[in-house]
């Protein structure tokens, strides 16, 4: 490792100035009551024709690794039992509703049509921006109600259903294997370059309890509850794997777009009983396991986790986890720490609370949602962006609330600001250029809820401010204090002192640090 020493003096000398600039936020879609963000475009009834609705929930999205193409699932305010659920395909900052409750889909056969959509997928698209998703069919036969549809270039097409066979799977006794089937549940949906579709199946059918669920790529087995070993978190040998399942909240099963990364959940069997009670939650990347409950984090050893609540893969093929640990949370990019509890964000550090989404970007960036120690309710829920806050509770936002095309001014937020100004789990995407989507919440000036009832969702688009790389801390514009804490996140192996986003943290960042410093802002 070199070493690099000059004065403060001569670093003084070639500061520049920097100012800070707030982002832009753009409210797509919304549930304040007389605002255009409320209607849901492409909203259809029972018979096909165009139907004016509007949006009860915003419950998951997922923005796609190139950040031109997302997705959005909810529900309007239709007839609950016939068409209110929706999956909206966008694009920048417009979208239609592609499927809908009560009408057909691809493969649909006679009478069938959309029941709901399966929730917890992992990630939809692919890198062509393909997609698949799970959806319960109604109509038809029961036998045969769970779907698997995938999108190829705009069309789509049946690819799987309950009932199909599994290829690979065992039974207990292994005498009874051959004529397993997918259940009536999949869920953790992927979809690989190859045009295979990945899942997780807690319940197949023909199959003994002690032998599910099951983790699957068309229908081919990747990984068996109490028939496949991994690697232990120490990687000293081999152990089982009791259960692939979670008892956390989503995000079971994943695959890399290429297919190179494989994140599964499941239970390390430490009794090889084929039993998973009383084995601990864990996380395998790649055939071992990197992240375990009731063991340290082998990046930290401070952070024995409790629980896992979340892990994702980004288009460059980082892997992510976040969880909590005994009074607070954390949060890993490959295994190393990138957020816990009394971690520095801003000025604040962040509190006790729990993250509750993660995001990684095709180029190494990363975004998570929080809670701070800010001291005041109305302004404590933050959304990060490289351990930089990008915005946070009590924001404004410009919104038309009457539809006369003049901005109002909204705020990031809940009346009740003890409640979450974000929402969880699969909220929170991060495109390549830098722009953050995210699932918020919306209050206006008086502190009411934006919303005719119930939960006041929105999907904002946020653009970062054009800001100087060099102004590191983002505090007082360029100063030598920049050097100082780009230096010690450096020598700590904080993954913002990766300069110049290649290699990991080498001392060519420091060098590509200091001529960008040099050179001003």
């Amino acid at each position: 490792m070199k070493s690099i020493c000059m004065t403060a003096a001569g670093l003084l000398a070639f500061a520049g100035a920097a100012s800070a600039v707030p982002p832009t936020i753009q409210v797509i879609y919304s549930r304040a009551a007389g605002s255009p963000t409320s209607d849901v475009p492409g909203a259809v009834d029972t018979t096909g024709a165009t139907a004016t609705a509007k949006f009860v929930s915003m419950l998951e999205f997922w923005l796609s690794a190139d950040g031109t193409r997302w997705l959005l699932r909810g529900a309007t305010n239709q007839p609950t039992a016939e068409s209110d659920s929706y999956l909206l395909l966008g694009n920048g900052t417009t979208g239609s509703v592609v499927l809908q409750e009560g009408r057909p889909f691809p493969g649909a056969v006679g009478g069938e049509v959309v029941d709901f959509f399966s929730g917890s997928v992992s990630y939809p698209f692919n890198s062509s921006n393909d997609w698949a998703f799970a959806l319960r069919a109604k109509g038809g036969t029961a036998s045969v109600f769970q779907k698997i549809v995938r999108f190829t270039g705009g069309v789509g097409a049946l690819r799987f259903q309950m009932g199909d066979l599994y290829t690979g799977t065992t039974d207990n006794p292994v005498a009874n294997a051959g004529n397993e089937l997918i259940g009536n549940s999949a869920s953790s949906i992927h979809l690989l370059n190859t045009g295979a579709i990945g899942w997780h199946d807690p319940n197949p059918t023909n199959c003994n309890s002690t032998r599910y669920p099951v983790a699957a790529r068309d229908g081919v087995r990747v990984y068996q509850s109490n028939a496949d070993s991994v690697t232990n978190i120490a990687g000293t040998g081999p152990i089982g794997l009791s259960r692939i399942a979670s008892t956390g909240t989503i995000s079971v099963f994943w695959t890399s777009a290429d297919g190179t990364r494989t994140v599964v959940r499941g239970s390390a069997d430490v009794d090889s009983n084929l039993s998973s009670t009383g084995d601990p939650d864990c996380v395998v990347v790649d055939g071992q396991i990197r992240v375990q409950a009731l063991q340290p984090l082998p990046s930290d050893a401070s952070v024995t986790v409790a629980a896992i609540s979340q892990t994702a893969i980004a288009g460059n093929n980082d892997w992510y986890a976040r969880g909590t640990m005994t009074g607070g949370a954390w949060a890993v990019r490959n295994g190393t720490v990138i957020a816990k509890t009394g971690g520095t964000i801003g000025t604040e550090q962040w509190s006790a609370n729990s993250f509750s989404s993660i995001a990684g970007s095709s180029n190494g960036s990363w975004a998570l949602i929080g809670r701070t120690n800010n001291p005041d309710p109305a302004v404590d829920d933050v959304l990060a962006v490289n351990g930089q806050i990008l915005v946070r509770e009590g924001d404004a936002v410009p919104i038309d609330l009457d539809g006369n095309g003049t901005m109002e001014t909204a705020y990031i937020g809940r009346g009740n600001n003890t409640l979450s100004a974000f929402v969880a789990n699969n909220s929170l995407g991060i495109a390549p250029d830098g722009k953050v989507w995210v699932l918020a919440n919306l209050r206006d000036a008086s502190g009411a809820d934006l919303a005719p009832s119930a939960t006041p969702y929105a999907l904002l688009r946020i653009t970062p401010p054009v800001v100087c790389a060099a102004d590191f801390n983002g505090a007082n514009g360029l100063t030598v204090q920049d050097i100082f804490d780009f230096l010690a996140a450096w020598f700590a192996g904080d993954s913002r002192a990766n300069f110049n986003g290649v290699d990991g943290i080498t001392v060519a960042d420091i060098f590509d640090f200091l001529a960008a410093w040099f050179a001003g802002c």
